[in-house]
Formats: structure tokens, C-alpha cells, sequence
């Protein structure tokens, strides 16, 4: 069984726990395409069987966040399962958010929270967190393509933010509230879209467990650049790594290879013929 699940993640779910999930009616190996935090909900894909070797190719696709921040008040996760570090007594309105909402758009560098998925020396930093040990991050960069805000009142705004994959929308929140003079806490997360897949197509537990369908590597890769390979020979030389003859094609990179309609994998051009960089068959 190859090809993709678009699971739409409860919360409190860990990603980790959503895969288990997935493995356990699939019975295949599995593996999720950027962590989302257990606090936050929505989209998480997750590859099942040669798919998983797609990482590389969909972990930097755009993602899309809507988030509610809640301004005066910090924790030390950055979200509401932490500890409160930090208090403000002002109120902000959404004409100073909107003012500084440019400064955070295109790429920018990021701390990424001390309790996140980054890993220090092979260990996880909410690990180390939560075990009162120093952690030590470096920024990042990261790309914001378009961000914007909406009051709630309260000193609550809601966002809605079209990112890169690695963007932590907690460090976006603190950040913000730092530019101007307060401290915030993220109280909402969902993550509707990361590159091809999003909410309205995405399967809660009880309808995989109803029906378990999965999603082609053809669909998933459909905006990719395609070449067709003609001969049963140049087939059989691409999936066994020999350079190939294929049909003529503008792209010299991440294309995705087919022998009449079935993808054999992802591959590129050298000098005049193409080689497989990652097979799935």
C-alpha cells in the first residue's frame, strides 16, 4: 500500500500518536509530513509505504494556519499548555497589529520555541524542557507569505497565515507581541492546507476507520513536471538506477517519471539522459 493519508488531526493528538493510528489500519509503514503541535488541530499528512521516500519533495510545500492569539499574558510553551511567565496590562488594537504585520512578511528569522520538535544533540528540545535542562536553539529562516488579522475583542485577534514549511506560528505570536511592547500567548491552532492537501478533503478517526481509502502519489504530485518513459527497456534500466531515455522535457529536476500511466518515481536530467532519484515501484 503506497500513497498518502490527508488525516485531520483532533487536538490533544500528538502527530507521533496520529501516525500509530494510520499504521495500525494500514498496517504499512508511515510517517507524517511536518509535525503539528498535539495543542493544535487540522491537517497532518501522512505517507504510507514507498510514499514515505516523498518527503524531501513535500515537507516545504506552503502551509495555511488560522490561529487566535491572546495578548497580556505569556507561557513557556507559548500556547495554553504552559506554565504563564509573563503578564501585560495593555490592550492592543488591530490598527498596531496591522502596522507591524509587513515586518513579518517574506523571510524573516525565527527562534523556534524552546518546547518544539527541533532536535539538540539528538534529543528532542520539549524533551530537554521538561526535564528543567538548558536549551539552546538556533534561528531560522523562514518565509511568510502572507499574514493577516482579525479582531475578536477581548485582546484576541485571530490570523490567518500562508507560511513555509519549519515556520512555528508560537514564535509568530511571541514575536508580534514583543514588536509591540506586550507578551501573547497562542489559545487556537488549526492548520487547514500544507502544499496539495487541505481541511475540506482531510478524514477524521471515525471516517478512516469507516473507510480506510488513501490518496494516490499520482494525485498528490500532479503539479510536478512529468516525463513518459516510452520503452519497456528504459523502464526496466530507471528502476534499477541506470540512466534512461525519456520524453523531451523543459524541467531538469524533481520530475515525476511515468511508464504508460503508473509513476515509477521522481527523477532528473544529466547531460542528455535522466536518472531516478527516488523510486516507487
Amino acid at each position: 500500500m503506497t500513497g498518502f493519508i490527508n488525516f485531520l488531526k483532533p487536538p490533544k493528538m500528538s502527530s507521533t500518536r496520529a501516525v500509530s493510528f494510520i499504521k495500525k489500519l494500514s498496517r504499512e509503514k508511515c510517517g507524517h509530513l511536518g509535525t503539528l503541535d498535539p495543542f493544535a488541530c487540522g491537517v497532518l499528512p501522512i505517507a504510507l509505504g514507498k510514499a514515505t521516500r516523498l518527503f524531501d519533495y513535500l515537507i516545504n510545500k506552503t502551509k495555511i494556519y488560522k490561529a487566535v492569539f491572546r495578548f497580556g499574558i505569556e507561557t513557556d510553551t507559548l500556547d495554553l499548555d504552559g506554565q504563564i511567565t509573563k503578564t501585560n496590562d495593555k490592550v492592543v488594537t488591530i490598527d498596531e497589529i496591522n502596522s507591524v504585520l509587513d515586518e513579518f512578511t517574506g523571510i524573516i528569522s525565527q527562534m523556534p520555541p524552546k518546547f518544539s520538535a527541533k532536535k539538540i544533540n539528538g534529543e528532542r528540545a520539549y524533551t530537554l524542557a521538561r526535564n528543567g535542562e538548558s536549551v539552546e536553539l538556533k534561528p531560522a529562516k523562514v518565509q511568510i507569505f502572507k499574514i493577516s488579522a482579525q479582531d475578536f475583542g477581548n485582546n484576541e485577534f485571530a490570523f490567518e497565515i500562508h507560511c513555509s514549511g519549519g515556520t512555528y506560528i508560537r514564535s509568530l505570536c511571541r514575536d508580534i507581541a514583543n514588536r509591540l511592547n506586550t507578551c501573547a500567548v497562542m489559545i487556537c491552532l488549526i492548520r487547514t492546507s500544507s502544499g496539495f492537501f487541505n481541511i475540506q478533503s482531510s478524514k477524521t478517526e471515525e471516517q478512516l476507520k469507516d473507510n480506510f481509502e488513501i490518496i494516490k502519489c499520482e494525485e498528490v504530485l500532479s503539479e510536478f513536471d512529468n516525463c513518459i518513459i516510452d520503452t519497456e527497456r528504459d523502464r526496466f534500466l530507471a528502476i534499477n538506477g541506470a540512466p534512461f531515455n525519456a520524453s523531451v522535457t523543459q524541467a531538469v529536476k524533481d520530475i515525476a517519471f511515468y511508464h504508460d500511466t503508473q509513476l515509477i518515481g521522481i527523477g532528473q536530467k544529466i547531460d542528455d539522459k535522466y536518472k531516478l532519484d527516488i523510486r516507487l515501484i
